[in-house]
């Protein structure tokens, strides 16, 4: 099974990569629009992949690097920093029974402080590490 790439709209340089603005679509349904540079996706850009789920926001050399949002296929969403590919940094998580989680990620997992928000009221402040909670600062309960 070989794999096609169709390029759009895109300047090819002087050893013919991909570089600037431009559409991928490859045969296995991903699709991805926005920058490139020596053929990775590079800077701002969009993309969505086979499973439904989405990315926008920055890249580098073909990860998600930087700011951005993304939207898994049963639409849980995550807003916030990027670093290698994975949610690192200050962030959002929000879980589609209406929960949510603002604060530290670090290599896809909550890690550091954060509040974890219930969708009944509950509001839950303490130190992460690797999703799990280590420390409590604060519990509200509004029930």
């Amino acid at each position: 099974m070989t794999h096609q790439h169709i390029y759009h709209h895109y300047h090819i340089n002087t050893i013919g990569m991909a570089h600037g603005l431009g559409i991928l679509a490859l045969s296995s349904g991903e699709k991805y629009k926005g920058s490139f540079d020596l053929n990775f996706r590079h800077g701002r850009g969009a993309c969505a992949y086979r499973n439904k789920s989405r990315y926008y926001g920055n890249w580098y050399r073909g990860v998600h690097q930087g700011r951005g949002i993304y939207v898994s296929p049963d639409r849980e969403k995550y807003v916030g920093d990027w670093a290698g590919g994975k949610k690192h940094g200050s962030g959002r998580y929000i879980f589609k029974n209406g929960d949510f989680y603002d604060g530290e990620f670090a290599k896809n997992k909550a890690h550091g402080v954060g509040t974890y928000y219930h969708a009944n009221g509950n509001i839950y402040t303490g130190e992460w590490v690797r999703t799990v909670v280590l420390s409590s600062i604060s519990f509200s309960s509004y029930i």
